[in-house]
Formats: C-alpha cells, sequence, structure tokens
C-alpha cells in the first residue's frame, strides 16, 4: 500500500498562506523569527509557535481573507479524485494550521483525504498552536518526519510531495519524492532521485509512474 504525504503551503497553494496572513496582520516582527529559523537557529515549529503569536485576527476575517488570496495549484482537484478512485491514501502533512488550511480544502476533505497540521486556537494574544505527533503526543521538533514515520511503521511505502526547507528530512526517509522548488534544488544538488513538478498534473503523471 502506498500514502501519499504532501505538504500545503508553496505546494498545494501556489504560494505561501501563512506568511500572507502574517504580512497582512502581524507586527513586521514575525520577520526577525523567520530569519532565526533561515539561518537554522529555531525549529519550524518553533518559528511558527512565535510568529502566529503576533497575528492578531477575528476567524471570521481570517477565513475571509482565505478564500479572496489563496489559490490551489492547477490539477490539485482532479489530483485528489484520481487518488480516491484508484484506492491511494492522500494525507496533508503542513506546519502550517488548520485555521487557514481548513477553509481552502473544506471542498475538497472527503473520507479518503486526511490532514495533519499544527491545531491554532484564536486568543486575545494573537493564535496559540499546538503540533501533535501520530500518538497525540506534543511534537517540538520534526512534526512531518513523525507522520512519515508513522505511515511507514504501518506498512506504507510513502511517495512525497514537498517544495521546501522544511519539507527535507521527511522526504530523505520517503520511498519516492516529487519536488519542486528548494526542495527540488536540494535533491538535484545531492544527485537524489525525484520527480519534479510545476503543477499537480504533472504530480499525477508521476504517481501514475511510480505505481506503474
Amino acid at each position: 500500500m502506498f500514502t501519499v504525504q504532501c505538504d500545503f503551503d508553496d505546494t498545494l497553494v501556489t504560494g505561501n498562506v501563512g506568511h500572507s496572513l502574517l504580512n497582512a496582520f502581524a507586527s513586521a516582527k514575525w520577520r526577525a523569527i523567520e530569519n532565526l529559523y533561515s539561518k537554522g537557529e529555531i525549529t519550524v515549529e518553533e518559528t511558527n509557535r512565535r510568529e502566529f503569536a503576533l497575528l492578531n485576527v477575528t476567524k471570521q476575517t481570517l477565513e475571509e481573507y482565505v478564500f479572496e488570496t489563496a489559490e490551489l495549484r492547477p490539477g490539485v482537484p482532479e489530483f485528489i479524485q484520481h487518488c480516491a478512485s484508484i484506492g491511494l491514501n492522500f494525507s496533508v502533512v503542513s506546519n502550517g494550521i488548520d485555521l487557514y488550511i481548513e477553509p481552502v480544502l473544506r471542498d475538497l476533505i472527503s473520507s479518503t483525504v486526511e490532514l495533519h497540521s499544527a491545531h491554532g486556537k484564536i486568543t486575545e494574544n494573537g493564535i496559540s498552536i499546538s503540533y501533535l505527533d501520530p500518538y497525540g503526543i506534543d511534537c517540538l521538533d520534526g512534526f512531518k518526519l513523525s507522520w512519515l514515520r508513522y505511515f511507514k511503521s504501518q506498512g506504507q511505502k510513502v511517495i512525497y510531495i514537498g517544495d521546501g526547507k522544511s519539507d527535507i528530512s521527511a522526504s530523505l526517509e520517503a520511498d519516492y519524492v516529487i519536488a519542486t522548488s528548494s526542495l527540488e534544488d536540494y535533491f538535484r544538488s545531492e544527485g537524489l532521485r525525484y520527480f519534479e513538478f510545476d503543477d499537480f498534473y504533472d504530480v499525477l503523471q508521476a504517481i501514475d509512474t511510480i505505481l506503474i
């Protein structure tokens, strides 16, 4: 059996919805936190905890903004339908938060699609978030990797789809990788095997090649 593990920001959607929200509704302090992550001084999970604490927005405003700005990559609905039609497990595993991911995927979520992400809670002091690993334990680092290892522990072969730095550790343990942007650059520079993609029609072709 195969499981497709797919990132959200810059992968399922054409931009980074989390960063777009921070640009629109948080103080500029979030960029200094992002810089710490870029330099490898803090984890992506800690980065998001600090950054989203700066985000002061109501749920209604957040969802309205997401509906207006988030854009799925071409081919995503068709790809999800294809996975369902052939019985392929599809899991969105993201360091982003459910508060903005669920509205984007609402019309696509079905019994064949799972979502594992940070859980966000809107408070008077910004959005507090928590990551739970597959066993319900608070995850401070390696959230995506924890889910990949869980899928593999269940006897699944994992096809990983991603785009960036936070996808590297998990993708290195995947059975197959479909990459774009800096994740593709990494795999190319390291001489590792991968499939490249620009849209999910490319992903669909790669999946069919893998499953032959």
